[in-house]
């Protein structure tokens, strides 16, 4: 069985941003400075901007995306009649291309990476889930095509997984 949570048009640094995620401040190239919400909050505005009332919050599609695998799993046998039972074989990841379009969601990338995957690792413990591997694809949208050149960002978001994939598989990022 394979629990696939598939949706375009995601941020890390915004929907899918895990618990205990900060916010921050950040000054993009035009010098403007923006305030980035932590897990939970519920916008993203410039500093002397009035809040916007929004029903979105940072993390929302993160919460989402476990309770509904925490709500298959509990409810296996309505989805799998004869099954006695899971095994968690692995995570996969592959996403990004929101965040390459945000200088300030590039730029907390790879924090927000590691960050996601203690926070998976959390969540596998509480429900007493042996640890799992932590599969990351390194290749965003328009590097696949050959006739598109990937931009600044969009290469960061690239080196800031394989940095991420490289800490995870020599154990140099387990907190």
């Amino acid at each position: 069985m394979i629990l696939k949570s598939c949706i375009g048009n995601r941020a890390l640094g915004w929907d899918l941003l895990p618990p205990g995620s900060e916010g921050f401040e950040f000054t993009d190239s035009k010098g403007e400075t923006w305030v980035h919400p932590g897990y939970k909050d519920r916008q993203t505005l410039e500093e002397s901007s009035e809040p916007k009332k929004i029903t979105w919050y940072a993390g929302m599609q993160y919460d989402g995306d476990i309770a509904r695998a925490k709500k298959v799993l509990a409810e296996l046998e309505t989805y799998y009649p004869d099954a006695k039972g899971y095994e968690i074989a692995g995570f996969f990841w592959w996403q990004g291309d929101r965040d390459s379009r945000s200088e300030a969601l590039s730029s907390r990338y790879e924090k927000n990476l590691v960050h996601l995957i203690n926070q998976l690792r959390i969540v596998q413990s509480r429900h007493h889930i042996e640890p799992v591997p932590h599969n990351i694809a390194c290749c965003p949208r328009r590097l696949q095509f050959h006739t598109l050149r990937p931009t600044a960002l969009q290469i960061l978001l690239y080196r800031a997984r394989l940095a991420v994939a490289n800490q995870h598989h020599s154990g140099e990022n387990d907190e």
